[in-house]
């Protein structure tokens, strides 16, 4: 989804249909619904919270009724062609600092997607859809994270945040044990997660990055 490049589609003035300002006007690609700077920002700033929360990763067009995606990409250059419109300076600097939370949100969203999509991850298809909630905290994620180097586990799925967690709680038990000794954070499984799913978390916390490479020189000995 996206919206046109301002080079083919800012031309001539006309009448926003959904403020009615006379003003020079973007139109979304994917549904043709057209509407001027202003209006973007504030369809997109009315939706962040929303995103955050659900682990959405795309905003909906601004016209009441189309659920296609709006390209939040172009929010990048849409604060100075709203500076000419009447909007207030705070209110303006509000709907821009919004519209960048946006979009560094699901940007970042989409690299954490892209990150984990090598270690199994579930997740409806389609950015416009809520994120999967973590069975352990009960949390909207943008992805959970399974087990899929586990034969008998594969299905136990969980937020980054929860396993790394549960993982870091079990450091002291991995020192004793002087092995990976992190059990499946799923309710009634005792696997021990795989080497791949540790080398994973191990790369993404300090403390078990330091305790992985104390393992890998136990292991080379």
């Amino acid at each position: 989804a996206a919206i046109d490049s301002r080079d083919s589609l800012f031309g001539n003035e006309a009448r926003c249909p959904t403020c009615s300002r006379r003003c020079e006007l973007v139109a979304n690609a994917t549904c043709g619904h057209i509407a001027c700077s202003a209006c973007w920002l504030l369809c997109c700033a009315s939706q962040v919270r929303c995103c955050i929360d659900s682990g959405r990763l795309g905003v909906t067009c601004c016209h009441a009724g189309c659920g296609a995606q709006a390209d939040i990409r172009w929010t990048r250059i849409a604060a100075w062609e709203v500076a000419g419109h009447s909007l207030p300076s705070p209110e303006l600097q509000d709907l821009c600092g919004a519209a960048r939370t946006l979009t560094e949100h699901c940007e970042s969203a989409g690299q954490e997607l892209a990150r984990l999509s090598a270690f199994g991850v579930r997740r409806l298809e389609g950015a416009l859809q809520s994120g999967p909630t973590c069975p352990i905290c009960r949390e909207s994620c943008v992805a959970l994270l399974a087990d899929h180097g586990s034969s008998k586990c594969s299905e136990h799925g969980a937020c980054e945040r929860c396993w790394l967690r549960w993982a870091q709680e079990q450091l002291e038990r991995c020192v004793l044990e002087r092995r990976v000794a992190v059990p499946c954070l799923a309710a009634g499984c005792g696997e021990d997660i795989s080497f791949r799913l540790w080398q994973y978390l191990s790369s993404r916390a300090v403390d078990l990055s330091d305790l992985e490479r104390r393992l890998a020189r136990r292991r080379r000995l």
